[in-house]
């Protein structure tokens, strides 16, 4: 990152200046852009014209400026790709002549939930640790943070040491594998389903939730070592 887009991204997390939003903007317009165009060519979309991918594609871009953390340690367009891509597959299906085909094959698919492709013949009791540890995971994951009330009820399940344990959880992604940090980040963090990520990633769906099975396993060795 140069040191001009850094003086920017200062204004913009620190003070809320909105010029310096708008000169992030610019400063990738032409690149989601692209990638916009090069999408709709490769969906081929009845119903969506090639203005209502770029007008998604800034969409994408926008959320992406306004959530990108600057100190995560990776690059704006890096992150800015999966925001931009997975919002024009998310508006596309949405607005197009395909929706509702694409709407059952979701909910065929949501029967089939990512809990499910965890599921393995369980062979020994080391893999059936490793299961319940990968379950564990999962479940951390897709937790919020709880803020404390004065009239909820105390429980392990909403202590300050299981909040503690799921920022770990969702800090430790970060140290993973490049494909199994990308997946969980994508079905987790920006909440994409399997068959969107393997658009996104050029990967088969199958390939996807065995990534997504590998990296919880990976996240639970990362939590229990540290």
């Amino acid at each position: 990152m140069s040191t001009a887009e850094e003086v920017l991204w200062t204004q913009w997390i620190g003070d809320k200046c909105q010029l310096a939003r708008d000169a992030i903007f610019e400063m990738y317009r032409c690149w989601s852009e692209f990638e916009s165009l090069r999408l709709s060519k490769k969906l081929r979309i009845s119903g969506v014209e090639s203005a209502d991918f770029l007008s998604f594609g800034h969409e994408g871009l926008l959320h992406a400026i306004y959530n990108f953390d600057p100190d995560a340690g990776y690059m704006f367009q890096t992150y800015a790709q999966y925001r931009v891509k997975g919002n024009i597959l998310n508006q596309v299906f949405k607005y197009s002549d395909q929706s509702q085909a694409y709407s059952k094959l979701r909910g065929k698919e949501s029967t089939n939930s990512s809990q499910d492709t965890l599921i393995d013949k369980v062979n020994s009791e080391t893999e059936l640790v490793s299961l319940i540890d990968a379950f564990a995971m999962q479940y951390l994951l897709e937790q919020e943070i709880t803020e404390p009330a004065s009239n909820s009820l105390s429980g392990c399940f909403s202590s300050p040491e299981m909040d503690c344990l799921r920022l770990q959880c969702k800090d430790k992604v970060q140290l993973l594998p490049t494909q199994q940090r990308t997946v969980l980040n994508l079905h987790y963090f920006d909440f994409l389903d399997f068959q969107d990520i393997s658009i996104l990633l050029d990967l088969s769906a199958s390939r996807i939730s065995q990534i997504h099975k590998d990296g919880l396993r990976s996240l639970a060795k990362h939590v229990n070592g540290s």
